[in-house]
């Protein structure tokens, strides 16, 4: 992935306020101020958003939207949900370039449960939404960046209970395989105790 490349896809999520410290809020439903860490898991909503370049068609669409839903899931599912307590969180950059996987195991802490896998109990994902701002030549689609809102419900072992939000942007080329690889993060986390504070 060249830089011309890298600069194109954020700016083209960036706007005009050069910065990619604070994503713009993404449209959400609210699930009211009662949300409990019983409410059910929510699926993947994933949605193309913006395309730069040649339209895609509606199949090309939903054939981007499901290839690059998988990484994005697979990533969530091996970083913040799947079984607890464990100490294991080493998948969640399978599908990352190998750069960007060496520099993500040295923010494992952020990109991932690592630091409170041991006392985590469960995980309750309430909100998994994600945006493809998707960059497109003549032969097709180079890259993309893929904004994400993730918000989960975190039980752990001592009762301090917590809502973690993650948001930022996933940058995304195609690997030598031919399958969508994260090549590039820019991710923010915060949490709150349970039942404080919105989405």
């Amino acid at each position: 992935m060249s830089v011309l490349l890298a600069g194109a896809l954020l700016m083209a999520v960036s706007g005009c306020t050069g910065s990619v410290d604070e994503p713009a809020p993404l449209p959400e439903r609210s699930v009211g101020s009662a949300a409990t860490l019983e409410a059910k898991p929510v699926p993947l909503d994933i949605e193309v958003e913006q395309t730069i370049g040649p339209r895609m068609t509606p199949a090309e669409r939903r054939q981007l939207r499901d290839n690059v839903g998988r990484v994005v899931s697979g990533y969530l599912d091996a970083a913040y949900f799947g079984d607890y307590p464990r100490a294991s969180f080493g998948a969640a950059f399978d599908r990352f370039s190998r750069g960007a996987a060496r520099r993500a195991r040295s923010d494992r802490e952020l990109l991932t449960n690592a630091s409170v896998g041991r006392e985590t109990e469960s995980v309750t994902p309430r909100k998994q939404q994600v945006r493809l701002f998707v960059l497109r030549d003549r032969r097709g689609t180079p890259g993309l960046t893929a904004r994400i809102r993730v918000v989960f419900l975190q039980e752990r072992a001592e009762g301090n209970d917590r809502r973690v939000l993650v948001t930022g942007r996933l940058l995304m080329d195609r690997a030598d395989d031919g399958r969508w690889q994260v090549f590039g993060y820019d991710l923010a986390r915060s949490d709150v105790p349970a039942g404080k504070g919105g989405q």
